[in-house]
This record gives structure tokens, sequence and C-alpha cells, in this order.
């Protein structure tokens, strides 16, 4: 899920991770009005389905407890890329 108000990419699933890529390190994240604490981030690799082309996304947070994954659209802009949401 594309996120306006994200700056982290976050997955709640750790099959997301590519292998030998996670660190077990707690980290503190702000969240809505208060925080959650992450138990590890790694790198997860997003792949098109449209083209097959792929994305490295490094220190991906692992948020077992969120509902949905989260892109932040503001990596993207500073890329020069465009964000179009419908």
């Amino acid at each position: 899920c594309s996120d306006t108000g994200t700056n982290q990419f976050v997955t709640n699933n750790t099959n997301d991770f590519f292998p030998g890529t996670f660190v077990p390190e707690e980290t503190i994240v702000a969240v809505g009005v208060g925080n959650a604490t992450s138990p590890g981030y790694g790198t997860v690799i997003i792949k098109s389905l449209d083209t097959g082309s792929s994305i490295q996304c490094s220190n991906v947070l692992l948020m077992p407890k969120c509902s949905k994954k989260l892109m932040p659209a503001f990596n993207f802009h500073q890329e020069g890329m465009h964000t179009h949401i419908q």
C-alpha cells in the first residue's frame, strides 16, 4: 500500500525478507498518536507483476501487527518519480 504519511518501508511478514538479510534489532517507531516496537529490519525485493522488473528496498521494518505492507511515496518523489493516487 503506497502511503504518503510514512517515511519507512514496512512489512508485516517475515517471509518477505530476502534470505539472510533480516537483522533482529528492536526499533521504536512513531505510529499514529503513539509508538510501536519493530523487532527488526532487512531487505525486501518488490517485483512488478506487469513488467517483471524489481526494486530492492533496504532497511524495511518488520511490524507484525500492522494490517498492511506500507511503501512510502516520499522515497519515490525524492528520486524524481511521480505518484498518482486515485
